[in-house]
């Protein structure tokens, strides 16, 4: 990677000289801990205390065992060393990937500090998010279609944890809808007694990503002791890193890494954009037809021609992109208790989060597929206007020919600077309650009500108006729009650039304006259970639990006038769209819902370890129900089945079915129909592309297509199965040794899916259908394929029937005429129109998904020796099979074969303690994953058939895709703590050195024409090497 050690070094230095002052201060100003002593007795006796985790209601001793959970302690959590709550999640097996990251700038997406889990890589919306086994509120801004309301796992704390629980298996009849692939479950650390002062600061090897954190936490009790109460309190700033300031992301053109056959002009490596800051217009107003013209420096010297683009003044799209948001975030988390009796505790907690994030692309682009904009004949800079041009030249003032207007029909709007987001997030949830026990029995009960909101606000702060900018163009004042950058003068009779020339702020600050969204979720419960035991049996007594809970969920999605679409009553805009460039339409809406649920959880011992029966130490059975009545689409009701069953006291075989569902989501049912944008530069149409490629011809131009999607109110709720089996083995000869093994599957069934476009079977009919006409002997250039511009249009075409496409104009019919002598008839295709877009059909689908896998995990906590004390846990994850298909006669599509998953990842971590210090090494690893450049036989054969292109036969077809490289992470950390006696003003403090991907890696290549990874599972490689410095005291 690109390294720049000096402004990297003098960062580090002060952050180090600053954090050394601070906990100075933090010495003088904190008073002196209590002195406490541990008393002592003879009796050395274990009592196992009973307790619950994720996955169950019912105390348990060995609950971690029956269920397949992964604990990731407070210990693992500061090997990781993370900044967020993503970067937390990130060192979690199962967390296959975050669909939804920090990395997002399409207006649709839900941007800034925003992140969302995907457990077994099943869907985000499929893994059910908890605080101290309650939910929190959703983040309302939905950018998938299907839509996933998702909890914005950044809002979560990173630190005050006691432990991240992970339950590894479907959970839908303990915890209702979007337990599917699991929970991840945030516990609380509530057991703090006294103070923590701790700072954190961070930097970056390579520029950018500077980061400081501080953290109080306090804990104490009141009322003599009847009353506990914790709280933590949190900051976090961080700056911004381009896409540029990284090597791996800097340029959009990446020609110079690829491999044959994928280092050609125009394809998967190559992204820039011929879209810039020198237009390409065309006479009149008409921009389909005619001939194009551009103004761009020839020999130094800006020209207005007739002659294509030059490469080197391509655009490359990420030199103003950000890849991490300057962020500064703040929460706290409060929990109260207090003993009303020895039998009855109140309790509440207070959860608040803010953030503001800043994050940027490239500037707006114009482009006449998006808005066209015409300079009038009079605009004082249009060159081919009547400033310029006059019958008879004027006495040799002015070119002899009549004046015309003209149309921009690409063109970067480079005068406004990139463009500029803003969000603010603001998320709260208030829970209040009370339990208990009945008398002296072994019941208990719990009862809460809690209220929960999230709210965001995004602002686009220098978003163009369509129409402001039309109206710009067509005036005929010294304040109208000039999209050339340059002022005209004539010279020798002809047009010729003047002087540079600037945009004023009024002519910019008119057609600019701040386009904002605004979005939020309210989230209310009352939830009551109770928890005890039934009857005895002869292995033990019955536990059961059983509750009830009512939830609203409600959400809001609200845009300014002109954002989400325009007024009905202005008749200067068009109806049904918006006016803002670049920007999908929305319209406004709000849908809620209520859920009633009731449930019940039971644990019948079969076998006790009193039996004395050979290969029976213990054997027993669970099951748990759950049924919820949904408001909007009616009931379901969900079984769990589970045995645990230890043959000796060592080895637990636990095995478990279970059925749940994921409810359709609210705006999937709600929001009306519109579409979206995508983002510049666009993309190519692989149909044409590949086309006039294998031709011999120039790539096809980019296109901002657009997507429609409309709700359908009749989805119903998809169903699932799961299976899992395994064995959690404690080595009777090595104490602290421990591994399991667990199998587990999920079956989806009715899945809510997208019917959108294919553009396979797009080509297919087309070949076929050109084929067909030239069979029946028509000329090919009279062959007509149709057009269909619109889903309610009723013309005619012959293609995919979710696919939008132009009827083809005159320069379609030129480069399609090219490619018919360096092609066999056989490979023909009609002339082609333009790709517009697609079609998006929210259904039922009656085929089914399919993911298995293995998870492996190893726990080794040595004994305390000498030379200190050693623990070591490595959790690993592997997919088997990973397909979903849209009716039971489709072939599997495997997203493991075709590589768009990691087939394993790991999380492995070393620690050691001894005395005052501690060290810390903690690995992430991912398997390999495609790059998403593909090629075809012939470019594979062509290229010498080399192992970094993977023949897949998946789907039915054969596929060659270009393999990415694994990933792998790897944290260092080293601590000490200043002895309390110590005189030192560093008495009591606990100082930490760390450093983030030591190695300094660069993430696997991903679409290497546009960012050149993911940021879903590679943000924390693409940041580089990273330096952190933390320092704690108790007060």
């Amino acid at each position: 990677m690109h390294r720049s050690y000096l402004t990297t070094n003098r960062r580090l230095a002060a952050g180090i000289i600053y954090a050394t002052f601070t906990a100075a201060a933090f010495a003088q100003v904190a008073s002196s801990p209590a002195s406490s002593s541990a008393e002592t007795t003879d009796d050395d006796t274990l009592v196992m205390e009973a307790f619950v985790t994720t996955g169950s209601n019912i105390q348990r001793l060995d609950a971690e065992t029956s269920l397949p959970v992964t604990l990731f302690d407070n210990t693992q959590i500061e090997a990781r060393d993370a900044e967020t709550s993503m970067d937390l999640l990130a060192g979690i097996p199962q967390v296959t990937n975050f669909p939804k990251n920090e990395t997002s700038v399409n207006s649709v997406a839900s941007r800034g500090g925003n992140a969302a889990a995907a457990l077994r890589g099943v869907g985000q919306s499929n893994t059910l998010v908890l605080l101290n086994g309650r939910r929190v509120p959703f983040n309302p801004v939905s950018s998938l279609s299907p839509a996933d309301s998702t909890v914005n796992i950044n809002a979560l704390p990173s630190v005050g944890l006691q432990q991240v629980e992970v339950l590894r298996d479907g959970a839908s009849a303990i915890y209702g809808a979007d337990a599917v692939a699991g929970v991840i479950n945030y516990i609380s650390d509530v057991n703090l007694y006294g103070g923590t002062a701790t700072v954190r600061f961070g930097a970056t090897e390579h520029g950018g990503g500077m980061s400081s954190q501080g953290t109080i936490s306090y804990g104490t009790v009141f009322a003599g002791g009847k009353g506990r109460w914790v709280s933590t309190a949190n900051i976090f700033n961080r700056d911004a890193i381009y896409l540029r300031e990284r090597e791996i992301s800097a340029s959009t053109e990446r020609l110079d890494r690829a491999r044959p056959p994928f280092d050609t002009v125009g394809g998967a490596y190559d992204g820039r954009s011929n879209t810039t800051e020198w237009p390409s217009f065309k006479l009149g107003a008409d921009t389909v037809s005619g001939t194009t013209y551009r103004f761009y420096p020839i020999n130094g010297t800006p020209q207005i021609t007739t002659a294509g683009l030059p490469r080197d003044l391509y655009l490359n799209y990420n030199e103003d992109s950000i890849g991490q948001p300057f962020s500064t975030r703040g929460s706290v988390f409060s929990r109260v208790e207090y003993d009303i009796s020895p039998k009855l505790t109140a309790f509440g907690e207070v959860l608040g989060y803010m953030t503001k994030s800043k994050t940027g692309r490239q500037p707006i682009s114009l482009r006449s597929s998006d808005a066209r904009v015409t300079l009038s004949v009079d605009n004082p800079y249009n060159p081919f206007g009547s400033a310029f041009y006059e019958p008879g030249g004027a006495g040799g003032t002015k070119v002899d020919g009549d004046p015309t207007a003209i149309t921009i029909a690409t063109k970067l709007l480079t005068d406004g600077g990139g463009e500029r987001v803003e969000a603010t997030d603001r998320m709260y949830r208030i829970l209040g309650g009370l339990k208990g026990q009945f008398g002296e029995s072994t019941w208990s009960w719990e009862s809460a009500a809690m209220l929960g909101g999230y709210r965001i606000t995004d602002r686009a702060i220098n978003s163009v108006r369509e129409s402001l900018i039309q109206i710009a163009g067509l005036r005929t004042t010294p304040d109208a729009y000039n999209p050339f950058g340059y002022t005209f003068k004539v010279v020798d009779g002809a047009v010729a650039a003047d002087q540079p020339y600037e945009n004023p702020a009024e002519v910019i600050d008119y057609y600019t304006q701040s386009a904002n969204r605004i979005g939020h979720s309210r989230l209310a419960s009352v939830d009551a259970r109770a928890t005890g035991q039934l009857i005895d049996l002869w292995a033990g007594p019955i536990s059961t639990s059983v509750g009830l809970e009512w939830r609203y969920d409600e959400k809001v999605d609200y845009k300014d006038p002109y954002v989400g679409t325009n007024p009905e009553d202005d008749p200067t805009v068009t109806q049904g769209n918006n006016d803002i460039l670049v920007m999908s339409p929305k319209y406004n809406y709000k849908a809620s819902r209520t859920v009633a649920s009731a449930y019940a959880e039971g644990v019948v011992p079969l076998v006790s370890p009193d039996s004395d029966l050979p290969l029976l130490d213990s054997l027993e059975a669970t099951a748990s129900i759950r049924f919820e009545r949904y408001s909007d689409f009616g009931n379901a009701t969900k079984p769990k089945f589970g045995l645990n069953w230890k043959p000796v006291d060592w080895v637990m075989v636990r095995a478990s079915y279970n059925e749940g569902f994921h409810a359709p989501d609210l705006t999937d049912m709600n929001q009306p129909t519109s579409f979206t944008v995508a983002s510049p530069p666009g993309t190519r149409d692989d149909v044409r592309n590949n086309y006039f490629l294998g031709a011999g011809l120039a790539a096809d131009q980019q296109v901002l297509t657009r997507s429609y999607s409309a709700p359908n109110p009749d989805l119903e709720p998809e169903e699932s199965e799961g299976l899992s089996a395994g064995v959690v083995v404690q080595v009777p000869q090595v104490k602290g040794l421990s591994f399991s093994v667990d199998y587990w599957e999920i079956t989806q069934e009715n899945l809510v899916l997208r019917k959108t476009r294919d553009t396979g079977a797009d080509e297919a009919l087309l070949r076929a259908y050109t084929q067909q006409q030239l069979a029946a002997g028509v000329d090919i250039m009279d062959i007509d394929v149709g057009s269909h511009l619109t889903p309610d249009s009723t013309d005619t075409y012959v293609g995919d029937a979710n696919t939008l496409r132009a009827a083809p104009n005159s320069d379609d019919y030129a480069r399609f005429a090219a490619t018919y002598a360096s092609l066999p008839q056989s490979e023909w295709i009609a002339p082609l129109g333009q790709w517009i877009g697609s079609t998006n059909q929210l259904i039922n689908g009656t085929g089914n998904a399919f993911t298995n896998g293995f998870d492996y995990q190893v726990d080794y906590s040595l004994p305390r020796t000498e030379w200190g004390q050693f623990r070591f846990t490595s959790t690993w994850s592997m997919f088997l099979n990973k397909f979903q298909k849209e009716t039971p006669d489709d072939p599997k599509d495997d997203d493991i074969i075709a590589m768009l998953l990691p087939e394993w990842k790991s999380s492995t971590t070393l620690m050691w303690h001894k005395n005052a210090w501690t060290a810390s090494v903690s690995a992430t690893y991912e398997s390999e994953m495609r790059t998403n450049a593909t090629t075809n036989q012939t470019g594979y054969e062509g290229a010498g058939s080399p192992d970094y292109i993977k023949v897949v036969f998946n789907n039915g077809q054969t596929y060659y895709y270009e393999r990415g490289s694994s990933q792998l992470q790897i944290n260092l950390g080293l601590s000490y703590r200043f002895a309390d006696e110590s005189e030192s003003w560093l008495s009591g403090t606990r100082v930490r050195l760390g450093v983030n991907n030591v190695l300094d890696d660069e993430p696997s290549l991903y679409n290497p024409h546009r960012t050149g990874y993911t940021g879903g599972t590679g943000s924390a490689l693409w940041i580089g090497r990273a330096y952190s410095l933390t320092l704690s005291r108790a007060f």
